[in-house]
């Protein structure tokens, strides 16, 4: 950009997440034909760790300033409720169960595979019956989408789960205040970790 723009001004990014080697390698280019007086905002201590590791293998020597500032939620619309039964009720989800919440796309590909999980809520719901697991997220792998439904279907555990896709953005909040426990998987080093932010609050 510098180049082609031929700017003279301080240039800053923003990293939202390192999970590929073509996002790494792009990276380090970007980072090699930086000066003293650009900037990279990373989410985390840890994925400015990783960028520092990352170029300690390249032998880069980056000129650029790396600073952390994490992402920020807005606690005006990820907050706690006094009573689950009133959002249990509008998503017709029992008010005695136990609710397990994994809130994610939809897809093993650029997110994770989510039948691990499935498969440990299976063996769970013997000694604890009173589990419920709702999925809930936009499926972006509609094959592999019908293979958990499939699943789920054929071992006779459908009482013991629920989706709700596609959800809308507005709707995200409440899936993480009518549930007890939130579980987040990734296959991919997190940079920050969001959902884990939102279901604290």
């Amino acid at each position: 950009f510098r180049n082609v723009k031929q700017a003279r001004m301080p240039i800053v990014g923003i990293l939202h997440s390192l999970w590929s080697c073509n996002q790494t390698e792009n990276l380090a280019r970007i980072i090699e034909s930086g000066t003293k007086m650009d900037g990279l905002i990373c989410p985390s201590k840890f994925a400015g760790s990783m960028i520092q590791n990352y170029l300690k293998g390249t032998h880069q020597k980056p000129l650029l300033n790396l600073t952390a500032i994490p992402f920020g939620i807005d606690t005006n619309r990820f907050k706690p409720i006094e009573s689950k039964s009133m959002l249990r009720q509008k998503y017709q989800l029992p008010e005695n169960k136990t609710i397990i919440l994994h809130l994610s796309r939809i897809n093993p590909y650029t997110k994770m595979d989510i039948m691990p999980l499935i498969r440990n809520v299976e063996r769970l719901v013997g000694d604890y019956p009173n589990l419920l697991m709702v999925i809930a997220g936009n499926v972006q792998d509609e094959p592999y989408y019908q293979q958990v439904r499939d699943y789920i279907q054929n071992r006779n555990l459908s009482q013991y789960f629920r989706f709700f896709t596609p959800i809308a953005t507005d709707a995200v909040p409440e899936f993480y205040q009518l549930s007890d426990i939130f579980v987040s998987m990734s296959d991919a080093p997190e940079t920050f970790g969001l959902k884990i932010g939102r279901a604290h609050v």
